[in-house]
């Protein structure tokens, strides 16, 4: 690689050093840094005091789970175009480097280098969580480093073949590959199904892992986790890490093989890349639909209702044309809590399970789904100057993310009378309850926006000043929640205690009570909404 890009990763890094340094200039800062260095040191050392007390774990589930895990990653990675972005350059490195006296080779080795340091890093955060379950601490980084790096150079070979190949060739080549790999899964599956009724759900993935489509579909992935588990470093562990070394430079050199376009189609791509970050800015990260397809997507128009009408039309249609990737994890979501649902055993524990898994996956929809104040903080001037009331805004910007939350939970409950006899009591009450949660919680995500505004971001491990407040941020809108929560269950132990015990009354209550708190915020977001000042808030 030429001397001058090696010095270029040095400044790069000096640069990260310099931006996490300049932000605890300032006291708040500093409290921001100070709180998210405590919770990375607790972290930290609760899992070294794991390693130190906890018994070692089984290296057998460690050779069963970890090949699945890393076809997971590589599975997002294709989906994802992870590949094709760490081949993607910045605008000034685009203006500066491709006319710079770089070869193509140069280049692809600097973005290689680049990415090798960032795997590293991230494979000693990984192996602080993961050492328990390896044989010996040099086989565990090792195998960490070398399954990482596989992956991502795997990914990076299928993003550069696809960045030379036509758009047209390159969507069907990766669903080619995409189907390969859902049939050889579907036929370790269905090898293993005569066991399904006698074995539980962990017994079933054990027993498709042994199965031939499993082994042959897994196997490169399985080299790194003989290096994780392996029980010596020589010979075994020695000799698995050179297999796994010489399958990573097989890849480089497929890479380098392959570079003949690379330069004209990274500059295409990476305009195209730009382009595309500037629309998540509004759509929450979520991969479009075609534009020509979204061009034509339609939705009625709802009733004017004081102006709430047009803007809640607007970010539903802004929310169907950026939901493609939003559809296919939700509908991958829905599949497998209907697949747990019709095939284990089901009690009201693994009910409770799957709620809470669902109130998870909630707590992230919410974040991802931007369709409100958060999407639109580069049309804050012409919300602001439409000719309407601020609550009518408010609710027009709030109702589409509270919609798509609701309809994903009603999904679950559907699959659960679908698939189950008997059903507790509390699984009826989850839509009516869910829809006034969402809104309190997304109520209260805005209104910290519209007070503490930012721009949408992904803070690394090392960025603990980030980390800090939006733990600061996290904390506060769960104690105003909590607090919430807390005086509606009171007014339902009011009612239990009228009535005399009527749990009909009790629920009624405490969701009228929810109701009353949830109306009560819009005039709260309202004022958060009047007090945004577009000449001083707006964040760079």
């Amino acid at each position: 690689m030429h001397p001058a890009l090696i010095k270029l990763l040095r400044l790069r890094g000096r640069a990260l050093s310099r931006r996490l340094l300049r932000g605890i200039r300032s006291p708040r800062g500093i409290i921001f840094a100070v709180i998210g260095g405590v919770i990375i040191a607790s972290w930290v050392l609760s899992a070294v005091v794991g390693i130190a007390f906890s018994e070692r774990g089984d290296p057998a589930r460690v050779t069963t789970y970890m090949p699945l895990i890393l076809l997971a990653f590589f599975l997002l990675f294709l989906l994802g175009g992870a590949g094709r972005q760490s081949l993607l350059f910045s605008p000034s490195e685009v203006d500066f480097l491709f006319p710079g006296p770089f070869t193509r080779r140069d280049l692809l080795f600097y973005k290689i280098t680049g990415s090798t340091i960032g795997i590293a890093l991230s494979s000693l955060f990984i192996l602080i969580f993961s050492l328990r379950h390896a044989n010996h601490w040099l086989g565990a980084i090792v195998g960490t480093f070398l399954a990482l790096q596989f992956v991502h150079l795997l990914s990076m070979f299928i993003g550069l073949m696809a960045q030379t190949a036509s758009a047209r060739l390159a969507a069907r080549a990766r669903w080619i590959i995409l189907a390969a790999i859902a049939a050889a899964l579907i036929l370790a599956a269905f090898q293993a199904a005569p066991n399904l009724s006698a074995a539980g759900v962990v017994e079933f993935i054990e027993q498709a892992r042994q199965t031939p489509a499993a082994r042959i579909l897994l196997a490169p992935f399985a080299v790194h986790a003989a290096i994780f588990t392996a029980p010596d470093l020589w010979p075994e562990a020695t000799m698995w890490a050179a297999i796994g070394a010489a399958m990573n430079i097989a890849l480089i050199g497929l890479i380098i093989w392959s570079d003949r376009d690379f330069l004209e189609s990274a500059a295409a791509s990476s305009r195209t890349h730009y382009d595309r970050m500037m629309k998540a800015a509004h759509s929450g990260g979520l991969r479009t639909w075609d534009a020509r397809r979204a061009a034509k997507m339609r939705l009625p128009r709802p009733p004017r209702m004081g102006g709430v009408g047009p803007i809640l039309h607007r970010q539903m249609l802004n929310a169907l044309r950026a939901s493609r990737g939003l559809v296919v994890t939700l509908v991958l979501l829905l599949v497998v809590a209907g697949v747990l649902l019709r095939n284990a055993a089901v009690d009201e524990s693994l009910l409770g399970l799957l709620f809470g898994a669902c109130a998870y996956i909630t707590f992230f929809l919410s974040m991802m789904l931007r369709f409100d104040f958060r999407g639109d903080i580069d049309h804050m001037d012409l919300l602001k100057s439409l000719p309407l009331r601020a609550e009518a805004i408010v609710l027009g910007e709030l109702l589409t993310p509270v919609l798509m939350v609701t309809v994903f939970q009603c999904g679950i409950v559907a699959l659960a009378y679908a698939f189950v006899a008997d059903l507790p009591w509390w699984v009826i009450v989850v839509p009516p309850f869910g829809l006034v949660l969402n809104l309190l919680w997304l109520e209260m995500e805005n209104v910290f926006f519209l007070l503490y505004p930012t721009r949408r971001a992904f803070a690394g491990p090392a960025d603990i000043q980030m980390m800090g407040r939006g733990i600061v941020i996290m904390m506060a809108k769960l104690f105003i929640v909590g607090l919430m929560g807390a005086a509606c269950a009171g007014l339902g132990v009011v009612g239990w205690i009228v009535t005399g015990g009527s749990w009909a009354v009790t629920i009624g209550i405490g969701w009228l009570g929810m109701v009353a708190i949830g109306a009560a915020m819009v005039p709260a977001v309202a004022t958060a909404f009047r007090r945004f000042d577009v000449s001083r808030d707006i964040p760079g």
